[in-house]
């Protein structure tokens, strides 16, 4: 079952929505380098434990890698995305992981489409987009092509 809902996210570890941003979160692991700091692990997920990186600590631990969450209110709306922004500025955030978690938290529907994307220009619902952007209508296409599949 796929979440169609505009305004709500899917947690990357359970698969289940995400409704209220106060249930979600914004992880990584960030380990400091003066010219360019690794982040790996970026991801999106409920904000309570089995969902979390905490697992994920323990394989990491011993190589300096620190656990950053951000919680997903701090990430929504105009104030979120400025936040969000200067995260990539900073670098504190990859620049492609950060355009994509962007675009999951601020683009009606993208967070469910974007998973499908692939299928469904296959399927010739959407055409590949030139810059690697998709418009709203080819989220839209992929969000009722999805609504129409065989659950």
């Amino acid at each position: 079952m796929y979440n169609t809902e505009p305004h709500s996210w899917n947690c990357e570890v359970c698969g289940n929505a995400i409704e209220r941003a106060e249930d979600g979160c914004i992880e990584w692991m960030y380990k400091y380098r003066p010219r360019a700091p690794l982040v790996t692990g970026l991801r999106l997920v409920h904000n309570w434990v089995g969902c979390r990186h905490d697992l994920m600590l323990r394989n990491v631990a011993e190589i300096d890698y620190v656990d950053r969450r951000i919680p997903l209110n701090d990430c929504i709306g105009v104030d979120g995305l400025m936040y969000l922004l200067s995260l990539i500025s900073s670098r504190t955030l990859p620049k492609g992981a950060g355009r994509e978690i962007i675009q999951r938290l601020h683009v009606s529907g993208y967070d469910t489409a974007h998973r499908h994307f692939s299928a469904a220009i296959k399927a010739g619902v959407i055409e590949a987009p030139i810059n690697g952007y998709y418009r709203q209508r080819d989220i839209n296409a992929v969000l009722n092509w999805l609504r129409d599949q065989p659950r």
